[in-house]
């Protein structure tokens, strides 16, 4: 149906985008309170898709199995306390390139919990192939800061993963 081409950056898009809405709407409250419970929870299943219903667009197919398979075990019923440490999951049928894939977003996950908001801003932005100048404008910022927040949130090893797993594991 899709080409997993894009799946990887768009879900690191999605975390960041929950990460700094939860931020927006917790402004009030300190940076460093605010990290420890703001994005979601994001699953990566590569796999065969269908469309079971087209009216209602509802799709099915191993990798909507896969993206589930990511998440299992990590239910919250019941407990009072929860500490979920990873948000990023991937899964396909291939385990040596589901576990290469896992542990890099652990890393990555690490890499965005420990950023600042205003870094969160730089990797959302340098994601989507904005140029730092461009950051800049954007932000009311001078291009050599923009350079030191990515340098900061360690963006050259988010982007080698990214590249990584476009250009190595599923070109175009």
């Amino acid at each position: 149906m899709g080409h997993p081409h894009y799946a990887l950056r768009m879900a690191l898009l999605l975390q960041l985008r929950m990460m700094l809405f939860n931020a927006a709407q917790n402004s009030g409250e300190k940076e460093s309170v605010r990290t420890k419970r703001n994005g979601i929870r994001v699953s990566l299943g590569v796999g065969e898709m269908r469309v079971s219903d087209p009216e209602k667009g509802i799709l099915d197919g191993e990798a909507v199995y896969l993206a589930g398979r990511g998440l299992d075990g990590q239910h919250t019923a019941g407990k009072e306390k929860v500490s979920i440490k990873r948000t990023l999951f991937y899964a396909s049928f291939n385990q040596a390139e589901s576990r290469a894939v896992s542990l890099m977003l652990g890393s990555i996950d690490v890499l965005f919990q420990k950023a600042t908001d205003i870094q969160r801003t730089v990797l959302y932005n340098k994601l989507l192939g904005k140029k730092e100048k461009e950051i800049a404008e954007l932000l009311g910022k001078s291009t050599p800061a923009i350079n030191q927040h990515g340098i900061k949130s360690v963006w050259n090893a988010i982007s080698d993963i990214v590249n990584y797993y476009e250009k190595e594991l599923y070109p175009l």
